[in-house]
């Protein structure tokens, strides 16, 4: 059962449909082959897709057709073009890849200076703990029982004797 809006066409209709369609496709390119303009510059052909079916619309590109016949430009000026035409852009790129580097090199330069600094911070502590006992120390050596304890213990000094001592009178 098909209702009317589903109805399928038949081989015939779609055999029909097909002539017609390509005659109106026959016809419109002999229209515009009889518009071609008398001057050599290249005109851009417009194409109603609906007219010439999906078949044609896939393999069609209307951007670079010309004439029936594609158009061929050759490689190194097409780039060279391409990079004049975005040639701002591209030195803004390489201006934000210069700064990037340079940031990244000045952040490593800083890391070094700040460990440096911490290491000299750090050898600095370590002569002042080591100034603070050498001046405990001196002071403690310097004291005179001090000096005399360690003279008695290490160099076996004693005190001298009363009656070992002479006098020698100068005077006679």
């Amino acid at each position: 059962m098909q209702s009317a809006a589903a109805r399928v066409k038949t081989e015939e209709e779609l055999a029909s449909d097909l002539k017609q369609k390509s005659s109106l496709a026959a016809s419109k390119k002999s229209e515009i082959k009889k518009e071609v303009p008398s001057k050599k510059e290249p005109t851009v052909i417009t194409v109603d897709l609906e007219d010439l079916g999906e078949d044609t619309y896939n393999s069609f590109n209307r951007r670079y057709e010309y004439l029936g016949q594609p158009r061929n430009r050759a490689l190194v000026p097409t780039i060279f073009a391409d990079v004049m035409r975005n040639c701002v852009i591209y030195i803004l790129i390489f201006a934000v890849t210069v700064l990037c580097i340079y940031k990244v090199i000045q952040v490593q330069n800083t890391r070094q200076l700040t460990a440096t600094l911490n290491e000299v911070n750090l050898n600095i502590e370590t002569q002042s703990r080591e100034s603070l006992l050498l001046q405990a120390q001196r002071q403690s050596l310097s004291a005179h029982a001090s000096v005399r304890e360690q003279a008695i213990d290490k160099l076996g000094m004693v005190n001298p004797k009363t009656e070992a001592e002479v006098v020698i009178r100068l005077d006679n």
